[in-house]
């Protein structure tokens, strides 16, 4: 949203704008956290099967391994996904500390520290923007149309 948009929302509006902010974050964290855990749990499982004696005696199997692991490794390296996760996981606390300071701050003050929050995100999946708005709509029963339910991307669908 476009400061100058926020700036005439009232501020149960700029609330609910935190609210999914918090729900976006959470889900961008969750996402990079079980690609971490599954990147890791690939590369236990094809290292230990090319130790192991059935494997070693084709050495196709050998291969495949190798080739599983070191594909895992610079997928989890250029991912970067825990290092992802943690600023998803930090941009999150940040929008539900002002969430928590709302109801003592004025309009502006919100605004503000809305804008300021906001500016500081830079990675963002779009794929995951309409999922975090229906969940943070239905969480306060404003729920009434299905905007759009699932990630767009089957690898998305998988993780959240």
């Amino acid at each position: 949203m476009r400061p100058d948009e926020m700036q005439a929302r009232t501020s149960t509006e700029a609330r609910n704008d935190l609210i999914y902010q918090i729900r976006l974050h959470e889900l961008h964290a969750t996402l990079f956290r079980r690609l971490k855990w599954l990147a890791s749990l690939v590369s236990l499982l094809a290292g230990a099967s090319a130790v192991t004696s059935w494997v070693q005696s084709q050495p196709g199997g050998v291969f495949v391994a190798g080739l599983v692991v070191t594909i895992t490794g610079v997928l989890d390296i250029l991912g970067r996904w825990e290092e992802r996760g943690a600023a998803h996981r930090a941009w999150r606390r940040q929008f539900a500390e002002i969430l928590a300071e709302a109801p003592v701050l004025s309009d502006e003050d919100l605004h503000a520290a809305y804008v300021r929050a906001e500016a500081s995100v830079d990675d963002t999946l779009r794929s995951l923007e309409r999922v975090a708005y229906n969940d943070a709509m239905r969480s306060l029963g404003l729920y009434t149309r299905r905007v759009w339910e699932w990630p767009s991307n089957w690898l998305m669908r998988l993780f959240v």
